[in-house]
This record gives C-alpha cells, structure tokens and sequence, in this order.
C-alpha cells in the first residue's frame, strides 16, 4: 500500500504549486467525497479534488478527480463518464508515468457501476464501483474500485447546437461522437462517402459506398445487402481481447455480419445552420444464414457540416 501512497504523493508535490490563482468561490472538495482500491488496497491520504458536471445538454455524467483546487488548471488522476442509468463509458487514470483505460469496446463489461443514487434536481449522485482498467503500453489489467458521493455540480450549458444520431433501438444508438463521415475523392470528384457510427458496446454500423454526400442524395429509398457493390450496410460486433483506448483494433477483432434491408431519406433540412438528412433504416443481419439483429423503421439524422 505504501507504494501507491508514495506515487499520489509525489505527484501531489509536483504539481500542487502548479498555478497561483484564486481558487472558486465554492469548493466541491468539502462535500464531493471519493474513495479509490487499487488490487483491494486503498490508496491512502491525497488531497482529493472531485468535481462534477452533466455533458452538454445533460447527456452523461462527468467526473473529475484532481489534486487541485482550480478546475480550469487542476491536473487530473481520474476522469470517468458514465450514463445517467449506470453506464461507464469511459475511465481513465494516471498513475506515474503510466496511463490505464477501460477498453474503447464493452467498458462497461469491465466497471461496472454498483448502488447508483441520482437525483437530477438536488442534485445529487452517489454511487460505488469496481472492474479492471488496462495499461495503455501493455494492455495489462489492474483490478479497481472506489466510492463517489456528489453533492455539488458544476452547471451544464446547452447552446442548441443540432445532434446528429442513429437510433437502432434504446441499446444500440449513435449520437454525435459516435459518429464519423469520411469523404473520398480523385482530383476534386467524389468516389466514396461513408459514414461510420461505433457504439461503446462494440456495435459498428458503416453506411458505406456512397457516391454523394447524403445531403445531395434524393429522397426515397435505397434497398441494399450485403453483396452489392453500391450502396450498403456493414454491421459489425467487436469481440477481441480487452485494450485501452488507443490500442490497434485488427479486422480480426470484429465479427461481420451479413446485412439486408433499406434505409429510406425523408427529409432534408437546415437545423441551427447544419444540413441536416432524416429518414428510417431498416436492417437484417445474419451470422451464417442465422438472423442475430432485426432493426425496422429506426430513425437516423446525420449532418453534413
């Protein structure tokens, strides 16, 4: 346990002179309590700064753990984000010179969130858990856990800026980050637009093979499977090992499924200044002639700004 002290320790010595200007007028470490195991030993005596906030327009939930007091400057040793029912989506720590990760696929195979406590209008939030977090370099496991109670939220703004999403179902869905759209073109003229949407449970959907921006396309519908060479839908399920987030993910960690169906372009309109195109998916996918997904009339808008 000793050497876990002698790490925060140090780190707290370094960095706790680190800036000179005036700390908040509210200080969350006097009701933002933490907690933290690491291989069943608690990690003893430091300074802890906890903070807190929804993400932008109160999507998931943000916590920080720094050694000091000035949010804007602190120097974290935690950061983790989870949903507002109980879902880690991302933890990170530093500790010395190593950084350690919840895997980019299936975080929440590996925290899991225990005797979740939230009330958005206190606001308050309280909640204990524990799982296995991955070193960046080798992808080795230290095993974690640790309390969070929060009495204090830092405010969460949202400025009306249009999401785009992919809504498979309440399981499988895509919004903003998720989602990537990749342009391909040969002296100026476009051969492949792509759009590619990875959800933190390992499921990949790639609407690929597109000869326009969605924008541009007209509206109606695109029938597609998976032998075309035009228009189609890949869906994917990652299942290799556990890596941290910036690992290498090989083709063969995903498992590719055979797709059919349509989606359908209903709409095209400008939202808060973004091309906005709204329309329904509908999607097969086989493993070996077996049925595993079936998704009917799932609502997308993507933007092409």
């Amino acid at each position: 346990m000793k050497k876990y002290i002698i790490i925060l320790t140090a780190f707290l010595f370094a960095f706790s002179c680190s800036d000179d200007r005036e700390t908040e007028p509210y200080d969350p470490s006097s009701v933002n309590t933490f907690e933290f195991y690491i291989d069943g030993e608690k990690v003893e005596n430091p300074v802890y700064y906890v903070s807190a906030n929804y993400l932008p327009c109160d999507n998931d939930i943000y916590l920080r753990v720094s050694l000091n007091k000035t949010q804007s400057s602190s120097w974290a040793i935690i950061e983790l984000t989870i949903t507002k029912y109980g879902k880690v989506k991302y933890f990170k720590m530093w500790r010395g010179l190593d950084t350690h990760y919840t895997p980019y696929y299936n975080p929440n195979d590996y925290v899991k969130i225990k005797n979740l406590q939230l009330d958005p209008q206190s606001p308050y939030l309280k909640f204990s858990f524990e799982g296995s977090i991955f070193e960046q370099s080798t992808d080795k496991p230290m095993e974690i856990s640790g309390n969070f109670e929060i009495k204090f939220f830092y405010d969460s703004y949202c400025d009306a800026v249009y999401n785009q999403f992919i809504d498979l179902n309440n399981d499988i869905r895509y919004i903003n980050g998720d989602i990537i759209k990749t342009t391909t073109t040969v002296q100026g003229q476009i051969i492949n637009v792509k759009y590619e949407a990875n959800e933190p449970d390992g499921w990949q959907f790639v609407l690929n093979g597109l000869k326009k921006k969605i924008y541009d396309m007209d509206l109606g519908t695109y029938d597609f499977d998976f032998s075309r060479e035009n228009e189609f839908i890949e869906f994917n399920e990652y299942i290799g090992p556990p890596k941290s987030i910036f690992s290498t993910v090989l083709p063969t960690d995903w498992l590719k499924y055979d797709t059919s169906g349509s989606f359908t372009i209903s709409k095209h309109e400008l939202i808060d200044g973004h091309k906005v195109t709204k329309g329904t998916i509908n999607l097969n996918a086989y493993e070996n002639g077996t049925l595993i997904k079936s998704f009917e009339n799932a609502p997308f808008e993507l933007s092409d700004n």
